[in-house]
């Protein structure tokens, strides 16, 4: 089980980092065209990370020769709401984060 962990974890998270900004950066391209423009940018990001999710999970089935299974699509579907998660909220944590962080260098550099 250890080994499991420390094997996949750090996969795991680099994947939901890399989906997260995808679904940021479709988004903000996308966002103000047309029709889009009168959608919540929240249910376009939930679009986004739920189908970006489906088609990683599709993609990595097929390069690695497994089979797709319908759990792995259900899994995928709640994958697509942890990257919600983080497209939508992570990035201001992360920013705050800095922000607090610079704000202590300044005060220890005086």
């Amino acid at each position: 089980m250890e080994k499991l962990i420390s094997e996949y974890l750090p996969l795991a998270g680099t994947v939901v980092t890399l989906l997260a900004f995808l679904v940021s950066l479709i988004t903000e391209t996308i966002k103000n065209l047309g029709f889009l423009k009168k959608i919540p940018t929240n249910l376009v990001v939930l679009v986004l990370s739920v189908l970006l999710c489906i088609i990683a999970y599709v993609i990595a089935a097929s390069v690695l020769n497994y089979r797709i299974y319908w759990y792995g699509i259900v899994g995928s579907i709640l994958g697509g709401f942890i990257v919600n998660y983080v497209a939508t909220y992570g990035w201001e944590k992360f920013n705050s984060l800095y922000l607090r962080y610079q704000k202590r260098r300044e005060v220890n550099k005086d």
